[in-house]
C-alpha cells in the first residue's frame, strides 16, 4: 500500500470518528441506550402510589409533535411529558399523542398511540407534592408499565405491573422522573428502597 493510500484510508477513519462523536445520540441519564423491552407476561403486584386528591373523572391532553420534539403538560395533575429532538424520526411525520389521567387517586396515565417505540427516550416526570405518602415510609416512588386498565385496582390501592421503570427522584424539586422508550399504560408505584 502506498503512502498516498495510507494516508488517506486515516483520514477517513478519522472523519469517520469525529461525525460520530458530534452526532445527536440517543441516550439519557437514566437509560444511556434503548433497553430491550422485557416486559413478560408475568405480572407482579405493587401497591400503587396515590393522590392526596383524586381525580374525579378520566380526561385526556394531546399534541401534534415532530423530529423537532415538544412538551405535553398537565398541570392538574403536576404532569410533563418531554418529548426530545429526533426522538421521532423525520420520516414518520407527526404524531398525534395523547395521555389519559385515569380517574380515581392512583397516579396513572395511558398512554396513545399504544406500543409506538422513540428513537431517543422521552421523559415522563411526575411532581410527587401532589402524593399520598402514607403507609409507605419503607418505600420510594417509582414508574411501573401496566398493560391495561385490568391491571388496577383502586379500591385495594393495587396494581400488577409488568417492568418498573429506571426512575430518578429529585426530593429537593419534588420530582419524579423515568424514560419511557414505548408507549402504553404508566402507573407511581411504591417499590423497595
Amino acid at each position: 500500500m502506498t503512502r498516498r493510500s495510507t494516508t488517506r484510508l486515516v483520514l477517513a477513519g478519522l472523519a469517520v470518528l469525529a461525525a460520530a462523536a458530534c452526532a445527536d445520540t440517543n441516550s439519557s441519564t437514566l437509560t444511556p441506550r434503548a433497553p430491550v423491552l422485557s416486559a413478560g407476561s408475568t405480572a407482579k403486584t405493587q401497591k400503587a402510589a396515590g393522590r392526596k386528591v383524586p381525580v374525579s373523572r378520566s380526561f385526556t391532553r394531546s399534541i401534534d409533535v415532530d423530529h423537532k420534539g415538544g412538551e405535553l403538560k398537565i398541570d392538574e395533575v403536576g404532569f410533563k411529558l418531554k418529548v426530545p429532538k429526533q426522538a421521532i424520526r423525520p420520516q414518520d411525520g407527526t404524531i398525534h399523542i395523547s395521555v389519559t389521567v385515569l380517574a380515581g387517586d392512583q397516579v396513572a396515565y395511558e398512554f396513545q398511540p399504544s406500543g409506538i417505540t422513540f428513537s431517543r427516550p422521552l421523559e415522563f416526570e411526575q411532581d410527587l407534592r401532589d402524593l399520598d405518602a402514607s403507609g409507605s415510609a419503607s418505600l420510594v416512588p417509582q414508574v411501573s408499565y401496566f398493560k391495561s386498565q385490568q391491571d388496577l385496582d383502586p379500591t385495594r390501592g393495587i396494581a400488577r405491573t409488568y417492568e418498573d421503570l429506571i426512575t430518578d427522584i429529585d426530593f429537593s424539586g419534588h420530582t419524579l422522573k423515568a424514560d419511557v422508550w414505548h408507549f402504553s399504560g404508566y402507573i407511581v408505584s411504591w417499590g423497595r428502597k
